[in-house]
């Protein structure tokens, strides 16, 4: 009896030890002499859904440091599988980065050797990988390798026969993109577990039908709205587009296709098409699918992504409460929580403190009993001169001489000197509002707290020190009498 208990001990540990084992990265490696790296950012994030591009956010960071041009490290992960992108420090230069195109998919137990030489100077770097699975992160190089070379060779054999329809070329660019990263996947299968291919497969089918689905984002809803054409156009290409979904689904499992690293941004920007090509709300069209794969992953990636700024207030607000009815991933439901939390009517202010241009630093606090207008901002921000020009500029003039009402400004510009050039210009603010920067950029928490990564970025803040809106529809896309009507509002209550 003693020693099958010693020996059921031994198993039990044992186990224990594998599954430690197996919940970890190693990784080592060198960087290039003349690089002068001096240390290396490792982003990892176990769910993309909740980190959209363009929030760069991380689930985990780890900062390692580059001694005599080498680094080795072991990283305990999340969960079996994650997204990986690096980047790292130089003594001129706080981050550089390989142009992470698509993440590296990490799965626990992996053991790798990076090498990196200078490309295109000591800002880019020219990646190779070795060791255990390297041959999943070297195909992951050759298929963002892919990108922009088959882009370009399209382009030059296809463009012209293309002129007056962008919607056809973009469709046919991105069929012929998947069709060669496909080729390369193939090549590298023999090394590739199962799971692996169909993740990488399906990662390549969302990512090529997302390049259609963003360029339809980027067309001008008043484009669309105005030709009837147009509309039946983008509703074909997004029912072929639904049909390949679900091919894809049966031949890749439609609990691995969710997990593709484009899939959430697809579905984002699926939605956002449908309800500009079709007139619905965006509302109304992402709660239509609560019954379809990949809901979860839809809303609450709509709702923690730019774009969610473009609703009303009372919008955003209906979306929120049918996210909590409907969701059952936890980690969604915090989140959705959290956002509430920060970006609700009602929700109090983060109490930030700045610099102004004499140095002075001054508190969001400094001005409760006052309805203040806060607009975030950068130096040669384009949208955010128009922004200011034609309607901040008349309502902050409309509102003059009421002391009642404060305009503020938040520049994420890294250059004091730079900023206090563009405020003496005119063409961003005025020396006659409340100018304020983030010495620390974009990484100030007052930015990373209510996720701006878009600019401008309005915020309407009531007497009682409380969010009041930050809907760019309320505040900045009802142009300036939609302003003023806001600030009148805020200031009867």
């Amino acid at each position: 009896n003693i020693i099958v208990v010693l020996f059921l001990c031994f198993c039990l540990l044992a186990s224990f030890k594998c599954q430690a084992s197996e919940k970890k990265l190693f990784l080592k490696g060198r960087f290039a002499e003349k690089m002068k790296a001096t240390k290396m950012i490792v982003n990892l994030w176990s769910d993309l859904t909740p980190y959209p591009r363009g929030n760069k956010k991380a689930s985990q960071v780890y900062e390692i440091k580059i001694v005599d041009n080498k680094f080795e490290t072991t990283i305990l992960l999340d969960s079996a599988i994650s997204y990986m992108t690096i980047d790292w420090s130089t003594p001129i230069a706080d981050s550089n980065n390989y142009d992470n195109y698509y993440p590296f998919i990490v799965e626990a137990g992996d053991s790798i050797t990076l090498v990196t030489e200078p490309y295109w100077g000591i800002s880019q770097a020219k990646m190779m990988f070795f060791g255990n699975r390297s041959d999943k992160y070297n195909c992951i190089l050759n298929l963002t390798q892919c990108v922009f070379q088959t882009m370009e060779l399209w382009e030059k054999a296809n463009g012209e026969k293309y002129q007056g329809k962008s919607i056809e070329r973009n469709v046919d660019r991105s069929k012929y993109l998947i069709q060669e990263q496909l080729k390369i996947i193939e090549t590298y299968k023999p090394s590739l577990t199962s799971e692996m291919e169909n993740l990488l497969y399906s990662s390549i089918v969302t990512s090529g039908l997302n390049e259609t689905a963003s360029y339809f984002t980027k067309m001008m809803s008043d484009e669309v709205q105005s030709s009837p054409n147009i509309r039946d156009k983008i509703m074909d290409v997004l029912y072929d587009t639904k049909q390949s979904l679900k091919e894809l689904e049966k031949s890749q499992g439609s609990s691995v296709v969710p997990k593709g690293w484009s899939y959430p941004q697809l579905r984002r920007n699926m939605a956002i098409a449908e309800s500009a090509a079709s007139g619905k709300s965006i509302t109304e069209v992402i709660l239509a699918e609560k019954n379809g794969t990949g809901f979860e992953q839809l809303i609450t990636g709509y709702l923690l992504s730019h774009n969610a700024v473009n609703m009303s207030s009372l919008e955003r607000d209906r979306l929120n409460q049918g996210a909590l009815v409907l969701l059952k991933n936890p980690l969604y439901i915090e989140l959705v929580r959290q956002l509430m939390d920060t970006t609700q009517a009602g929700a109090a202010m983060f109490d930030f403190e700045l610099p102004n241009e004499d140095g002075k630093l001054v508190r969001l606090s400094d001005f409760k009993g006052k309805v203040v207008f806060i607009d975030y901002w950068f130096s040669g921000c384009g949208f955010c001169a128009i922004y200011y020009n034609d309607v901040v500029k008349p309502v902050k003039k409309y509102f003059a001489k009421d002391k009642d009402v404060v305009f503020m400004t938040v520049s994420t510009d890294q250059n004091k000197d730079v900023w206090l050039k563009s405020i003496k210009s005119g063409k961003f603010t005025s020396s006659e509002a409340i100018n304020l920067i983030c010495p620390d950029g974009p990484k100030n928490p007052v930015i990373t707290k209510y996720n701006i990564v878009t600019y401008p970025h309005p915020q309407l803040v009531s007497k009682s020190g409380e969010l009041f809106s930050d809907s760019a529809q309320d505040l900045r896309l009802n142009g300036v009498k939609g302003l003023i009507d806001m600030i009148e509002k805020a200031k009867k209550i």
